[in-house]
C-alpha cells in the first residue's frame, strides 16, 4: 500500500539508542486525532515507514518517538516524549504519552493508556479502559485490564483480576492489593479500615466516608449502606485471595 498519509523528512533527524528517527509531515488532515492534525504538520519521529500505519488515524505527535519494529495502529496516538521500540505495538485507541515507555514485546490496546512516567515492557499487555501512570511498571507477563489504574511506584509481573460492578464498584486484585473504585491499599490496610470506627459528620449522620477514602479525592458522606457494600466487597475479594486468585 502506498503511503498517502505522512512523509518522513529525511533533513530532519536525530539518533537515539543507535537508531536514526526521522520527523514526520502529514500529507492529509486527520481531524479526529487528538489534537487535530492538518495537512502540513509536523509530528514526531519515526525510523520507517514501518513504525506508523498508514491506514485510520492513528499518529505520532510532538517529540514521541517510535522505532525498531514497534507499530502504532488504528486510532492510537503517541505524543509528548513518548517511546515506543522493540516489538512494542499499540492498536485501537491505545495510548502512550508524557514521557512513558512501551517495549520489548508488549502491547497497548483497546482504549488502554500509559502515561506520565509509566513502563510497560516484556510482553506486558495493557487494554480495555487501564491506566498506567506515575512511575509505575507493567512487565514480564503482566496483564492490567478493566478499568484499572496503576500508578505510584507498582510493579505487576503478572496478571490482574478485574471485576465490574461489585456491589456497584469496580475492583483490581494484584498481589498483595486490592483497588476499590481508585483507593489502593493492601489487603491488611483494607483489614485494619474496617477496625476502625465511624464518628458524627456535620449533619449527625455516621460519617464513613473519612474512613474508607481518607486522602482520596472524594467530597461528602459516606452512609452506612455504602460503607457495608464497600466492606463487603472486601471480604469477597479477601477469600478469593486466600484462594490464590489474583
Amino acid at each position: 500500500m502506498t503511503n498517502k498519509k505522512y512523509v518522513l523528512q529525511k533533513n530532519k533527524s536525530i539518533t537515539i539508542l543507535g537508531k536514526k528517527l526521522f520527523r514526520i509531515k502529514a500529507l492529509i488532515s486527520i481531524p479526529s486525532s487528538l489534537p487535530p492534525v492538518e495537512i502540513g504538520d509536523e509530528g514526531g519521529y519515526v525510523e520507517s515507514e514501518k513504525n506508523l500505519s498508514f491506514e485510520n488515524r492513528a499518529w505520532i505527535h510532538d517529540d514521541a518517538k517510535v522505532f525498531g519494529s514497534a507499530v502504532i495502529y488504528g486510532d492510537a496516538h503517541v505524543s509528548d516524549n513518548a517511546l515506543v521500540y522493540d516489538n512494542a505495538t499499540i492498536d485501537d485507541t491505545g495510548r502512550a504519552e508524557n514521557n512513558a515507555k512501551v517495549y520489548g514485546d508488549a502491547s497497548v490496546y483497546g482504549n488502554g493508556w500509559v502515561l506520565e512516567n509509566a513502563e510497560v515492557y516484556g510482553r506486558a499487555q495493557v487494554y480495555d479502559n487501564a491506566r498506567i501512570f506515575g512511575k509505575a511498571k507493567i512487565y514480564d507477563f503482566g496483564t492490567v485490564n478493566g478499568k484499572a489504574k496503576i500508578f505510584g511506584n507498582n510493579e505487576i509481573t503478572r496478571r490482574i483480576v478485574t471485576m465490574d460492578g461489585v456491589c456497584g464498584h469496580s475492583v483490581a486484585m494484584y498481589g498483595k492489593f486490592l483497588q476499590i473504585d481508585t483507593c489502593l491499599r493492601t489487603f491488611e490496610e483494607w483489614g485494619e479500615v474496617f477496625k476502625r470506627k465511624a464518628c458524627k459528620g456535620w449533619d449527625g449522620e455516621e460519617n464513613y466516608f473519612n474512613i474508607v477514602f481518607e486522602s482520596q479525592e472524594y467530597t461528602g458522606i459516606m452512609r452506612k449502606k455504602q460503607y457495608e457494600d464497600i466492606k463487603a466487597v472486601y471480604r469477597l475479594c479477601k477469600d478469593l485471595h486466600e484462594r490464590g486468585v489474583g
